[in-house]
């Protein structure tokens, strides 16, 4: 009876051919408690081993490394937070995310303590987020990014403060803060205009270029945004000589002005794409790719080759764990769907159900919410459920 009892009950051994054997995870268990240093040591050898051997790639071997903490974390903490930075500015933000918050687990400092490096990490991985998960997840890593500036005992460089700050915006501009976006520009002009104020890391020049593209598309958004404010987000990014804000400035402009002139938001993304494509910025080319898909479906028609082509664009998106940008080109592929009358109500509210289920992106990000609702109502009232429908909006 015992022997049963750990056996079926406890999982604590295990019958095979007739004899008894301990779980594995239980012997695991005990042997990290009492070899500790040992096991660490025995696995940071196999990881290292298996990295020569090309049996693990870079990013996971990085990942694994520092999760073993201890004096692995130390040692490889800089290589990581090195490659962590490859990864993100190569828009691997999966990836990336794992090393950021592993880094930022083993993290023990208070947050007035901490330094650029681990100010460095959290903007990380709050941008991660941004497109792996939710805004609203993104914006608590960046609140504490504000809380660190403000109570630090140390003197810090502010450039990661003006970028976190207009990233916050555009985090708020995608939630339908809009209210709050607006003072937050309000704010980071005032700060722009300081003396403390210096173009001089890629940071502030983000931060800066961020400020006047945003500016302009949450004016759009308010319904006072003009040719002029597009103009001069133009050429504050040739100023600084970065061209991929000259694509930014040409997207949002796009996307600002569809209920206006859809030939000339055409026109402004394939520019932005055409951007995109000589900087090899893939994750932008895409977004680019599902919105000029979108919008020649609705000029020309042509609904069934623009839903093959937003099927391969999701496909790939959901590849590259480009969440966010994979929920609006899913988002889209449902209109296009629904325009082409070609499928059933049911079969409408099945595509659109099985996409809301368990996205944080919809859950997070209320612009994507207006839109599921909206494309909701469209399904309830094609099928003449007015009352559903009504309901809804």
């Amino acid at each position: 009876m015992m022997i049963y009892l750990c056996c079926v009950i406890k999982n604590i051994i295990k019958e095979i051919s007739g004899k008894l054997y301990p779980f594995h995870d239980i012997y695991l268990e005990a042997f990290r408690l009492k070899k500790r240093k040992i096991y660490r040591d025995r696995i940071g050898e196999f990881i290292l081993f298996c990295q020569t051997k090309g049996y693990i790639n870079e990013s996971e071997c990085y990942y694994q490394l520092i999760s073993l903490g201890g004096k692995y974390f130390w040692k490889y903490r800089s290589i990581c937070a090195k490659f962590r930075d490859e990864l993100h500015d190569n828009a691997n933000y999966f990836a990336a995310e794992k090393i950021a918050k592993t880094i930022q687990k083993e993290n023990q400092k208070d947050l007035k303590d901490y330094d650029y490096s681990d100010i460095r990490n959290l903007f990380v991985l709050g941008n991660c987020y941004k497109y792996t998960n939710s805004y609203e997840l993104s914006n608590e890593e960046f609140n504490k990014i504000v809380n660190v500036y403000k109570y630090s005992t140390l003197k810090l460089q502010n450039d990661i403060l003006i970028e976190t700050l207009s990233e916050k915006i555009n985090n708020n501009i995608w939630m339908l803060n809009i209210n709050d976006a607006d003072a937050e520009l309000t704010k980071l002009f005032k700060f722009m205009n300081s003396n403390n104020f210096q173009l001089k890391t890629k940071a502030y020049k983000y931060g800066y270029l961020n400020y006047y593209n945003r500016r302009m598309l949450c004016n759009f958004m308010q319904g006072c945004g003009t040719e002029e404010h597009y103009h001069v987000a133009l050429l504050k990014s040739r100023e600084l000589g970065l061209i991929e804000y000259e694509g930014f400035a040409h997207m949002d402009y796009a996307k600002s002005i569809y209920n206006k002139d859809l030939y000339k938001a055409l026109n402004s993304l394939i520019i932005a794409k055409n951007i995109f494509k000589k900087i090899k910025e893939p994750r932008r080319e895409l977004d680019c790719d599902s919105e000029i898909v979108y919008v020649k479906a609705l000029l020309e028609k042509d609904y069934s080759e623009s839903l093959l082509s937003l099927q391969n664009i999701c496909k790939t998106m959901k590849e590259q764990n480009y969440i966010q940008s994979y929920t609006r080109t899913c988002l889209k592929l449902v209109i296009i769907m629904l325009l082409s009358q070609n499928y059933t109500c049911t079969e409408l509210l099945e595509v659109l159900n099985k996409m809301l289920m368990k996205n944080t992106t919809i859950s997070s990000g209320r612009r994507h919410q207006a839109i599921a609702y909206h494309v909701l109502a469209a399904i309830y009232y094609l099928d003449n459920n007015l009352i559903q429908s009504k309901k809804i909006f």
